[in-house]
């Protein structure tokens, strides 16, 4: 009697526990999706590569563990993919899916931000890269060396205008031309660019451009790390001289 209790049991649990593959996967996926609607991920990225629809692949790892991750071509201008690559510790918003066809969970990443190097940097060494034949010395206009009209293109709110008229007035008679455009947000590098596009436009007798504003934080100065800045200048028929931040601010409008 009690090993027919004990197979009677056994059969009970079997029953409870039992499940068709179907059935497990979709309760798995259920689990998994409710759990975690949106998270962030902290790890690696390894094994990126790019597939033909536009999807993005790769693996975000971290010593003994490893978690698939897509972004899909929807979200790609939301996320720093120009920037992505193998080794690149990064932080990632998404929700985890679960398919039960292939029984794999992948992260669907929303939003993604590098650890270490900031966007800005990673932005900047990519453009830096991309048009480094820009960079040569020797394809630089010369600069007259006793300029007797110059453009000046910067904000008319900012410390860096009356600095530069009060030195200027000093030094020898020169007419200017100030143009005005916002030096910080979003969008000021397409300001900064039409302006030298106006200057090269109807102002022939212009001898020198200048950009100049003062110095700031790193996000404060991103309107000239954008490949706005770095092609508008390089079209300009006129010199252009960047006077941008102190003395130890670098950017890329610097190097054109």
């Amino acid at each position: 009697m009690k090993e027919l209790e004990e197979i009677k049991i056994s059969v009970e649990e079997r029953e409870k526990l039992y499940f068709t593959v179907k059935e497990i996967t979709q309760d798995l996926k259920n689990l998994i999706e409710r759990k975690f609607p949106l998270l962030w991920i902290e790890g690696e990225i390894a094994n990126l590569r790019y597939s033909q629809n536009g999807n993005i692949y790769f693996n975000l790892i971290e010593e003994e563990a490893s978690l698939k991750a897509i972004i899909f071509c929807s979200q790609r201008d939301v996320v720093i993919t120009p920037y992505l690559r193998d080794g690149l510790k990064v932080l990632c918003l998404g929700k985890l899916n679960f398919y039960p066809r292939s029984g794999e969970c992948y992260f669907i990443v929303r939003r993604a931000e590098p650890l270490g190097k900031g966007l800005l940097t990673l932005k900047k060494e990519a453009l830096i890269n991309k048009y480094k034949a820009l960079f040569d010395p020797n394809r630089k206009k010369a600069i007259p060396p006793y300029p007797k009209k110059i453009a000046l293109v910067t904000s008319i709110f900012g410390a860096a205008l009356q600095d530069f008229l009060k030195i200027s007035k000093d030094r020898w008679e020169l007419e200017i031309l100030i143009y005005p455009v916002r030096v910080q947000g979003e969008g000021a590098e397409k300001e900064i660019v039409q302006a030298v596009k106006d200057i090269n436009t109807y102002f022939n007798d212009v001898d020198m451009i200048i950009i100049t504003r003062g110095g700031g934080s790193f996000e404060d100065l991103a309107p000239f790390y954008t490949e706005d800045i770095i092609l508008g200048i390089k079209d300009s028929k006129i010199p252009v001289v960047s006077a941008v931040g102190h003395e130890i601010d670098y950017t890329i409008c610097d190097l054109i």
